[in-house]
C-alpha cells in the first residue's frame, strides 16, 4: 500500500505538471523505465531516494508518505493510582479494573520483567479494554506529535505483546532515548513514524541503525484535566 500510495502521488504530480514520462524522469534525474517501476508501486524507495525526489517536487517527504483518508483512533481514558510498593497494588473487582504498572520509558522499552524499585504508580485500565492481554506497561510520551489526541506527558498503556503494524493504530516507540506515539508504516529497512499534528514532521527509522525501536500498540491514554 505505501509503494502504491507514493507511486500514485508521483503520477498525479508527473500529470498535474502535463509532463510526460520522459518529462518527468528528466525533472526527478530518473531514467524512465526506473520512474515508472516507482509509479506503478512495484518498486520500494529507499529514504534517501525519497527525500531527493520529495525536494525535487519541491514537498516534504511527508507529503509523499501521508494519506489522506487517516483519522484519529479513539483510546480509553484511565484512572491513576499511587501505592508505596507492588504489595500495594489496588485492590480491585475484577469486573472493574487492571492495575498496569507506570514506569519511565527506558524500562517500558528495555526489561521484560518490571521489578519493583522501577515502579513509580499504577495506572487502571478498564477490563474490557484489558482483555486477555498479559504484558502491559505504562509509560509517559514525550513531545506534541500528537496533539490534540496525546499531549506530551500523557500517560499511555502498551501491550508490548502487539507490534504487529496495523493501519490507524498508535504505537508507542523508543527513539532518543524518549517514548513518543505515532502511527507507523514500515518499508524494507525502515520504519515511517506519522503525526497527527500538523506542525509536527514526518520521522524515518533506520531499521539497521536502531533495530526493534517499537515498543508495543497503545491500548489507553490517561491525561491530566
Amino acid at each position: 500500500p505505501l509503494n502504491k500510495r507514493i507511486g500514485n502521488k508521483l503520477k498525479r504530480f508527473r500529470k498535474k505538471n502535463n509532463w510526460t514520462l520522459e518529462e518527468m524522469s528528466q525533472h526527478v534525474s530518473l531514467f524512465p523505465q526506473i520512474l515508472i517501476n516507482y509509479e506503478s508501486g512495484n518498486w520500494s524507495m529507499s529514504s534517501d531516494l525519497l527525500s531527493d525526489l520529495a525536494a525535487k517536487m519541491n514537498m516534504s517527504p511527508n507529503e509523499l508518505l501521508m494519506e489522506q483518508d487517516a483519522f484519529p483512533v479513539q483510546v480509553p481514558e484511565l484512572k491513576i493510582f499511587q501505592p508505596n510498593s507492588i504489595e500495594n497494588s489496588p485492590s480491585i473487582k475484577d469486573e472493574d479494573y487492571v492495575p498496569i504498572p507506570l514506569t519511565n520509558s527506558s524500562i517500558a522499552a528495555g526489561q521484560p520483567i518490571i521489578q519493583e524499585n522501577n515502579i513509580e504508580d499504577y495506572v487502571l485500565l478498564h477490563i474490557r479494554a484489558a482483555g486477555k492481554k498479559k504484558n502491559l506497561v505504562a509509560s509517559r510520551v514525550n513531545g506534541d506529535s500528537m496533539e490534540p489526541m496525546l499531549h506530551s506527558g500523557d500517560i499511555v498503556v502498551i501491550d508490548r505483546d502487539d507490534n504487529k503494524l496495523i493501519k490507524n493504530s498508535i504505537f508507542a516507540i523508543f527513539y532518543d532515548d524518549g517514548l513518543t506515539a505515532k502511527y507507523v508504516e514500515s518499508q524494507q529497512n525502515i520504519l515511517i513514524l506519522r503525526p497527527i499534528n500538523p506542525n509536527s514532521q514526518l520521522q524515518i527509522i533506520n531499521l539497521d541503525e536502531h533495530p526493534d525501536p517499537i515498543v508495543g500498540r497503545i491500548i489507553g491514554a490517561w491525561k491530566e484535566l
